[in-house]
């Protein structure tokens, strides 16, 4: 029984899962927030009102601050999301390198959002190149980077 208490440290094993689990709800919210600002913000360039547009901004800066504060916590980690620190190799491989580098992905996410809810009424577009960037992103290669860790 001592021989096999060497091969499985059920501390390590229940802290790995959880480790594990902790990534995969934070990667899903963020993938949750990425589809939903983008859906904000094809509202936002669509609608012709004014008072819906300010309500769509506000809803837009509310989901991409959650989406920063998601994604700082698991980069930073905090005691929250229980998350190892600094982050764990797997983290840093699909956050930091290539190819996924998601890191880079979601903070250029986020900034675009940002820029976009900054455009005055009257220069939003459908042909914007930060809407053309954020519909892109969150239906092609930031969805699939969320997907790869979140499988």
């Amino acid at each position: 029984m001592v021989a096999l208490s060497n091969y499985f440290n059920l501390e390590e094993i229940t802290t790995a899962r959880k480790i594990s689990a902790a990534l995969i709800n934070v990667s899903g919210r963020q993938r949750m927030l990425s589809q939903r600002t983008a859906f904000f913000c094809l509202r936002l360039v669509s609608s012709r009102q004014p008072a819906e547009r300010e309500k769509l901004r506000a809803d837009l800066l509310a989901a991409i601050d959650l989406m920063e504060k998601s994604h700082y916590s698991l980069i930073h980690t905090d005691n929250s999301t229980h998350l190892s620190n600094p982050p764990s190799p797997a983290v840093k491989a699909m956050y930091f390198e290539v190819p996924v580098c998601l890191d880079k992905q979601v903070c250029e996410y986020i900034d675009r959002i940002r820029a976009l809810v900054q455009i005055p009424d009257a220069e939003l577009s459908h042909d914007n190149p930060h809407l053309l960037y954020i519909v892109e992103a969150a239906s092609g290669e930031l969805l699939e980077a969320f997907d790869a860790v979140v499988t």
